[in-house]
């Protein structure tokens, strides 16, 4: 039917504060939480947005237009009645809104929360409906109500504790405006307001809070209180911890329009820890299995509070995600392999939640079938063998899939059940016997497995030790010999019991091995000097299989014989350092031959020792094997000659080595002979030098030799060694050889050196050597004594001797120190020629350094000292700078006093040359360190000297007051800058160094600055403000004015003179000639008068009044 309003329009201007509830919902899905509150509590109405969604049984509601969904929750039991109110205003005193709506109920929490949209059916409807002619119902339930009101009653009859119930609210008139719940009936049940402002969520999500509202123009948000700095509509970013969050709206009048409350609760969202997976082995292998899933109930909680958080099982992750088709305990599997997802989750939040998942899977029961004992030869006979267990794998295993199960070896059943302490495959015993028990487990699951056992055992293996080759020399060299083979059983058998091995001897490795065919002692070799093998067998007594062979070789061998050598001899020779010690190196090999005479050396070895116990014992490493120096004079050697096929067939003899000795020289001699010329060549008797190399040399004979080849091998002797002419004219001595034979013939070489000195100096040879005098050690440039460096005399000296000798070189000041050789100068680069100033003679001596009486001597050295220039400037002079005419001092001249044309002039200043002045004399320009080289043109003496101008200038005055204007003592301060030393006057006064002058009168003052060097005067002019104590008006031409001084430069000064009574006398002008002591024109009386001046103060430029008095005096 169509429905009417009445409409009314009022203007509000409320000062009390709303609570709009947080949010509207315009779907089922989007429902939110609703409460009966207070008159603050408001609920935001919905337009234009279309009609509810479709499914729902809407009951009474024959429109839905602008939908919003809403649900109750019940906190106290009973009867509810309550009124649903719409209006245009947020304080319900604007224009009511017709307002609809039904309910449905109740479900209980774990209902809703698993979702209730699909069951708002006709038999969920709370009982009840109104329409337009229905009065209000206040006593009965009323569940759906569709009339034009603006108020509508919803009543719930015997609602509990706990019961949610679903309410969809329209807006036929699509107004903008609210909605409001009240509950009208007091003492009965009641809902539950605190759903209303709260919302939960999870840890771990960021939400936003929005608190829109018509007119707001800025927002105050506050959390659990704090001012939060966000002042726009909305809140973001909002996270754990749980909080209370609130939301003003202020209009632009900064009005208060409505709070928000926002409870906020973050529940934690649980962890599903990885749970295992759970394994079945099969006891039927059918593939099935009852699982109890709840055994990672625990795994999956981990430390989490089982009280808070609860663990459902589900076949899908969807499933698992929705919370829906819950597995039931136990769960039997739908194949082998399956995935099974588990969800936990908040019991405060469901929606905060985790899952994880874990695999079911079922496996086949392996059978352990009968496996072999395993019996084995020990290979050290300690008991103890490594077993191969794996060689009973496939026994065990049988048809069964190797690529499925495995096997592994225990060495006890306990171990074999639990698969714990596996042994290796390769398992050494650790008893004999010993039983192995084996598992066999399927691959993927190893608690799916069967064991059983069998026995392994070791037998003693006996050792066939290796007996000696039987190597037999022929007693008569026909190579046949009969051999006691049982003597080689007890080195087989070695410290091996007899009682459990048996020894047996074969031709062949054949038949040792398969014991056949045993050979019968004793065994006569086959053949003639051909080595033959004899192979050995030692078998187990109790098991035959358990043998070792080895084996040795039979053979015949010759025997030789060792023929006689003669003595070895040789002269002494200094190859070990000593040719007198009697010791030589002797090569036995050269003896071999002797030893073997006819004997073959291919089939017969001959070796040396140093006794005949070591020959006899022929072992390895004590034979000679390399040249051997005797140790004693003679020497013993025996010598052995054995078969090389067998050394113990030998046979031996003797001989002796002898060292003859060397004649005794003298190793080196010399012959020296002094030159009577420079050409460094003279005659040596050769035989004078035999006397000197031997005191046995009437007994030996002599030979002379140019090369020491020939002298040791007796060649090329010299012919004329009577007078023999030396070849080589230099003091490297001629090296000759001698060659020195005794009556053993054993000799020595000895060498002869040849000397020959040349000393004399040419009478014609002088050197001159010349320097300037200097100011050297003695600090005295004029006396004639210098430093002289004639140390290149050396070379000019000894090359006029030939090139090789070898001389020493000497200088004396006199030729008595030359002949005694004392007092030579010690040091010619650096000679100071004290004893004779200007010219001194030095004495030459030359010495030859291999002969000593061979010398030279004479005066060959002239040294000479030039003077130096004689420069006299003067220490300092005085350049007046800047000048304007004051100065009383003359232009400065540098004068050196010397000669321009004897002499060269180099001046400079500051150690910068001024290029072009070259005259003896110079004129400075400027101030600074003048310094002039002055150049002796004949000797090319130097000296140098230096000056310093110095720069002073007349002085630039400035003069400041430093005390106030009308000061009880007035001081001024002046100060000059320039380029000099200042001193001042006042007023034409005495002069004073500082520039402050105190008790400074007052008026116009001349300050005058001078150098006191004399290089000028400068002045300044300052004022001093005061006033005069008194004056005389009486026309004498003195103190007839009276006015204020220093000011006259300040027209804009204002004076006023007063008599004693503070009466305006005159008001005088500061440039002006001052008070003449009238008044209107008549004199006044003697008296003090009284005075005010305003100026400005010199010293800061501010303006100050200054009062005193003064005195006229008639």
């Amino acid at each position: 039917m169509k429905k009417s309003y009445l409409y009314y329009i009022l203007f509000l201007i409320s000062f009390f504060k709303m609570n709009i509830a947080s949010g509207q919902g315009l779907t089922c899905g989007e429902i939110q939480p609703f409460c009966a509150g207070d008159s603050t509590l408001i609920f935001q109405n919905s337009t234009n947005s279309g009609v509810a969604e479709v499914g729902p049984d809407y009951g009474c509601l024959f429109s839905q237009p602008n939908p919003v969904w809403y649900f109750i929750q019940i906190n106290q039991p009973g009867d509810l009645f309550f009124e649903i109110i719409q209006n245009s205003q947020v304080d319900f005193l604007g224009t009511p809104i017709d307002v609809d709506f039904i309910a449905w109920g109740p479900f209980s929490n774990a209902e809703f929360q698993a979702g209730v949209c699909d069951n708002l059916t006709s038999d969920m409807q709370v009982p009840g409906s109104a329409s337009e002619e229905d009065p209000p119902n206040i006593t009965t339930s009323q569940g759906c109500s569709y009339n034009s009101a603006a108020i509508e009653n919803f009543n719930i009859i015997n609602a509990q504790a706990g019961e949610i119930y679903v309410l969809l609210i329209t807006n036929f008139d699509n107004e903008t405006g609210f909605i409001q719940l009240q509950q009208t009936n007091a003492g009965g049940g009641s809902t539950d307001c605190s759903i209303i402002n709260t919302t939960h969520h999870c840890e771990g999500d960021v939400i936003s809070l929005d608190a829109t509202t018509n007119n707001a123009v800025i927002y105050e948000w506050f959390k659990d209180g704090n001012l939060l700095p966000e002042t726009g509509p909305i809140l973001n970013n909002v996270a754990a911890p749980s909080a209370i969050y609130t939301a003003n709206a202020i209009d632009s009048s900064n009005n208060s329009i409505v709070d928000y409350e926002f409870i906020i609760e973050f529940h934690a969202v649980p962890i599903a820890a990885t749970a295992d997976n759970l394994l079945q082995c099969d006891d039927n292998n059918d593939g099935f299995w009852a699982f109890d899933l709840s055994v990672n109930d625990v795994i999956i909680l981990g430390i989490q509070d089982a009280t808070q958080f609860s663990i459902t099982y589900y076949e899908s992750q969807a499933n698992a995600d929705s919370g829906s088709s819950i597995l039931s305990i136990p769960f039997t599997n739908t194949s082998s392999l399956q995935t099974i997802y588990a969800r936990i989750e908040n019991n405060d939040n469901t929606n905060c939640f985790d899952t994880i998942s874990f695999m079911i899977e079922m496996f086949d029961t392996p059978t352990a079938n009968t496996a072999n004992n395993l019996l084995e030869c020990d290979d050290d006979n300690d008991g103890f063998f490594v077993f191969d267990l794996s060689v009973n794998d496939a026994l065990i295993l049988d048809t069964q899939d190797a690529t499925q199960f495995s096997i592994t070896y225990h060495d006890s059943q306990a171990d074999a059940n639990s698969g714990n302490n596996s042994l290796a495959t390769s398992h050494t015993n650790t008893t004999n016997a010993q039983t192995i028990f084996a598992r066999i487990e399927s691959n993927v699951n190893t608690n799916c497995f069967d064991t059983t056992s069998f026995t392994i055992e070791v037998f003693d293996t006996p050792t066939a030790n290796v007996a000696d080759d039987l190597l037999q020399c022929d007693d008569d060299n026909d190579g046949f010999f009969a051999f006691d083979l049982d003597q080689k059983t007890t080195n087989v058998l070695g410290t091996q019991d007899t009682t459990m091995f048996t020894v047996t001897y074969h031709q062949t490795q054949a038949e040792a091995d398969i014991n056949i065919n045993n050979l019968l002692s004793p065994y006569t070799n086959l053949t003639a000097y051909q080595e033959e093998e004899i192979f050995v067998r030692i078998e187990n007594n109790f098991n035959n299989n358990c043998f070792d062979t080895s084996s040795f070789l039979i053979d015949v061998f010759d025997t030789p014989t060792a023929n006689s050598i003669v003595d070895f001899e040789f002269c002494d020779n200094a190859n070990d350092g000593d040719d007198t010690n009697g010791f030589v190196t002797f090569d036995l090999s050269t003896k071999i031959n002797e030893v073997l005479g006819a004997q073959l050396i291919t089939d017969f070895e001959v070796k040396f020792y140093f006794t005949q116990v070591e020959a006899d014992a022929g072992l390895a490493g004590t034979e000679i094997t390399t040249s051997i120096q005797n140790i004693s004079n003679p020497q013993l050697i025996v010598a052995r000659i054995e078969n090389v096929l067998n050394v113990d067939c030998y046979d031996t003899t003797t001989f002796n080595l002898v060292v003859n000795p060397l004649p005794v020289i003298t190793p080196l001699v010399e012959l020296k002979q002094c030159d009577d010329d420079t050409d460094g060549f003279t005659e040596f008797n050769l035989t004078e030098s035999n006397e000197l190399i031997s005191t046995n040399f009437l007994n030996q004979t002599f030979t002379y030799h140019l090369l020491l080849a020939d002298a040791e091998n007796g060649l090329n002797a010299i012919p004329n060694e009577i007078n023999y002419v030396n070849t080589d004219p230099s003091a490297t001595p001629d090296i000759l050889f001698i060659r020195i034979v005794n009556a053993n013939g054993c000799f020595r070489t000895s060498q002869l050196n040849l000397i020959v000195s040349t000393t004399q100096i040419p009478q014609s040879f002088q050197l001159n050597y010349f320097v300037c005098d200097d100011l050297a050690i003695d600090d005295d440039d004029t006396n004639g004594v210098a430093a002289f460096d004639f140390s290149d005399a050396d070379a000019q000296i000894i090359s006029l001797f030939p090139m090789g000798q070898t001389l020493t070189v000497t200088y004396y000041i006199t030729l008595q120190d030359a002949l005694a050789e004392i007092n030579a100068i010690s040091d010619i680069g650096n000679h100071r020629n004290e004893a004779l100033p200007f010219v001194q003679t030095i004495f030459v001596r030359v010495d030859s350094d291999v002969d000593n009486a061979c010398l030279g001597l004479g005066a060959h050295i002239t040294l000479t000292v030039n003077p130096l220039p004689d420069i006299n400037l003067e220490d300092d002079y005085l350049l007046c700078v800047n000048t304007n005419g004051t100065e009383t001092v003359n232009i400065p001249i540098l004068d050196t006093g010397l000669s321009d044309i004897d002499y060269t002039f180099e001046w400079s200043i500051d150690n910068t040359v001024l290029v072009g002045i070259t005259e003896s004399s110079h004129i400075p320009v400027q101030g600074g360190i003048y310094s002039v080289l002055v150049t002796n043109n004949t000797t090319g003496c130097q000296n140098t000297d230096a000056t310093t101008v110095n720069e002073s200038e007349s002085p630039m005055v400035t003069v400041e007051l430093i005390s106030s204007a009308f000061a009880e003592s007035q001081v001024i301060e002046a100060t000059a800058i320039g380029n000099g030393i200042y001193e001042f006057s006042l007023d034409d006064g005495p002069w004073q160094i500082s520039g402050v002058f105190e008790n400074v009168s007052s008026g116009e003052h001349v300050v005058t600055a001078r150098d006191i060097k004399g290089c000028g005067t400068n002045s300044a002019i300052i004022i001093v403000i005061g006033y005069p104590k008194f004056f005389t008006p009486n026309g004498d031409g003195y103190h007839d004015t009276w006015n204020i001084l220093g000011i006259a430069n300040q027209p804009n000064a204002k004076i006023f003179i007063f008599d004693r009574y503070g009466k305006l006398i005159k008001q005088l002008s500061p440039s002006g000639t001052g008070w003449d002591g009238t008044f209107n024109g008549k004199p006044l009386l003697t008296s003090d008068y009284w005075f005010t001046v305003e100026f400005i103060e010199p010293k800061d430029g501010s303006l100050k009044l200054f009062k005193s008095h003064f005195t006229l005096k008639r």
